[in-house]
């Protein structure tokens, strides 16, 4: 399935100007160049969107809540204290491109950014996170990078697997949020890492002797068209047997 989805990343940083921002890219991103408004990665020869966007007083507390538990009050401070937001808007679906924003994003760190919110998720991590996802190289790291868990009236799903490719996944009814979790997680990065063919009325269980769901392909119906965080690629829902 063909799609036109992006991928959108922030990057804070305390650059003091903008001719800052385009040096400290050239000398300290391991390859990347900024002109205008294109980022070039000269490791791929692909250009790249790029916006600069100026200090913004609420951006601390929305990298504070998309980052828990994983943003510390220091992590949080220093993003207070940012000058500038770098924005790359680059393609994705698929793993691949997925992983060539991860190692983009390095790059824009090196440069003197201080942590990363991927846009398109709603997910926040510190640099120091970031970057040994991207060392990770694997499915799972994609995974932990790109895609958040959500709970919201009695029914459990996933938001971003669109960043990565794939569908994202949605189970309602009697199960605890725990378990909801857990099986999310477990089916999603199953169909990451595995890659199975998957259809309507296959079924599903994480353990032999755990309860067994049916899925069902459904489209998007947790975010608008509209949204940054809608699936083109649409959603399983997962219907305990």
């Amino acid at each position: 399935m063909e799609t036109d989805t992006e991928i959108i990343i922030g990057i804070p940083g305390k650059w003091l100007t903008h001719r800052d921002i385009v040096t400290d890219i050239a000398t300290k991103s391991n390859g990347l160049l900024f002109a205008g408004l294109v980022l070039m990665d000269t490791a791929t020869n692909e250009g790249h969107k790029l916006e600069v966007y100026d200090f913004d007083p609420d951006l601390a507390n929305a990298f504070e809540i998309a980052g828990q538990p994983r943003m510390s009050k220091a992590d949080v401070q220093a993003i207070h204290s940012h000058t500038f937001t770098l924005y790359l808007i680059a393609k994705g679906g698929s793993p691949e491109r997925a992983q060539k924003v991860l190692n983009i994003g390095c790059g824009l760190l090196q440069a003197g950014g201080l942590a990363i919110k991927v846009e398109t998720t709603g997910k926040a991590h510190t640099a120091k996170d970031w970057l040994a996802l991207a060392a990770a190289n694997n499915e799972t790291a994609l995974y932990h990078a790109f895609v958040t868990l959500i709970g919201d009236n009695g029914r459990y799903y996933s938001c971003g697997m669109h960043n990565i490719g794939y569908r994202d996944a949605i189970i309602q009814g009697n199960v605890s949020s725990d378990e909801a979790a857990r099986l999310l997680q477990n089916f999603l990065l199953y169909t990451l890492i595995e890659k199975p063919t998957l259809g309507d009325g296959h079924t599903f269980s994480d353990t032999e002797n755990s309860q067994h769901y049916r899925l069902h392909a459904v489209p998007c119906n947790t975010y608008s068209r509209s949204h940054t965080f809608h699936n083109p690629f649409g959603m399983w829902q997962l219907e305990a047997v």
